[in-house]
This record gives structure tokens, sequence and C-alpha cells, in this order.
């Protein structure tokens, strides 16, 4: 947490559980990035 109470930055667009599954399915190597992200319904930047 931020000193009084502020949090900065950007939100995230991925919670920590999609991070994970995200990750898991990349170093897989079945799957390109591209149908990762299609998948998960995310850009390829995220």
């Amino acid at each position: 947490m931020a000193t009084r109470g502020r949090v900065g930055g950007r939100p995230t667009n991925l919670s920590n559980r999609k991070q994970e599954i995200a990750k898991d399915i990349y170093y897989s190597k079945k799957y390109t990035i591209q149908a990762i992200c299609d998948e998960l319904g995310i850009s390829k930047p995220t």
C-alpha cells in the first residue's frame, strides 16, 4: 500500500489467475502468442 492511502499506476488488465494461466500456456510451447491472446480475450501488448 502506498503512503497516505494512494495507489498509483495503471490498473492491471489481467487477474493474477489469468496471468498464471497465460504463463503456463506460453511455457508449454503448444500455442502461439496470438492463440493465447485470442483465448484470454487480450491484446498482444498485454
